[in-house]
């Protein structure tokens, strides 16, 4: 059985971009909640700060998990950043990245730098500062006009092919749960589903613990789970169904979920 991840490329529609690319040519920029060097989300207060100097700059910006459902539709619409810690003993220095959806750099800022001991303040300090070199690039966007019919090309193209791969991937995932339906077993508690993005959504558990994310998918009732090779879908019975296979072995749990 093919993995799930592949399924999910699918949906995404992925579409090749050329590394010539201009970041005029991109429509969104993507913030982690959490930069490579960070011991948590938020460290030091700059995923935000980051945010904000982009949109300040002329760029639509989203916290990671927060993206409009476009930019899932057509995620090489969008880059990635990342903050580069390049610190020294007595310097704070950083640098920042835009990477688009085949990994490919399309920009990279000098060093910021800043010398206060402060951590929290001197990071804050020396994103502002390599924020100038996004600040010079003056950015407006410019679409290309093969990128748009490359889009509607795939859009046409794709959709029946993704539909398809969903179908089948569910037919396999209701034969495993018609075996082991009488012994799944409901989670304790309800599970909370809250949206995001319109068409998205977090399940958190009674503790507000989040337990997944759910990403939208063209086929009624089945979403596709983030970071899991792995999708939710509602069955005959109305019973939603939590579905994961592995490459070798597939298993399957039902869900209480509270929309």
């Amino acid at each position: 059985m093919k993995k799930l991840i592949i399924v999910s490329f699918f949906l995404l529609g992925m579409i090749t971009v050329s590394a010539q690319k201009s970041v005029n040519n991109f429509k969104y920029v993507i913030v982690p909640n959490q930069f490579e060097f960070q011991d948590e989300p938020g460290q030091y207060q700059i995923n935000g700060l980051t945010k904000f100097l982009f949109e300040k700059y002329g760029f639509e910006a989203y916290l990671e998990g927060e993206v409009p459902e476009e930019l899932l539709n057509r995620p090489c619409d969008g880059l990635k950043t990342n903050i580069l810690n390049e610190s020294g003993m007595l310097t704070t220095k950083v640098k920042v990245t835009l990477v688009d959806c085949r990994n490919n750099v399309v920009f990279e800022s000098e060093e910021g730098k800043s010398k206060e001991k402060e951590y929290s303040k001197s990071f804050n300090l020396a994103t502002r500062d390599a924020f100038k070199d996004i600040e010079a690039l003056h950015y407006s966007y410019e679409p290309l006009e093969s990128d748009v019919a490359a889009v509607e090309s795939t859009t046409k193209m794709k959709k029946p092919k993704v539909e398809k791969e969903v179908v089948e991937l569910q037919k396999k995932s209701e034969e495993v749960v018609v075996k082991d339906e009488k012994s799944a077993k409901i989670e304790e508690g309800v599970l909370l589903a809250k949206s995001f993005g319109g068409v998205n959504y977090k399940i958190y558990n009674a503790k507000e613990e989040l337990v997944m994310t759910l990403l939208f998918t063209p086929s009624k009732d089945v979403y596709i789970v983030k970071d899991e090779d792995a999708i939710v879908y509602k069955n005959e019975e109305g019973v939603w169904i939590h579905f994961v296979s592995d490459g070798t072995s597939m298993t399957a749990k039902a869900l209480t979920i509270k929309w």
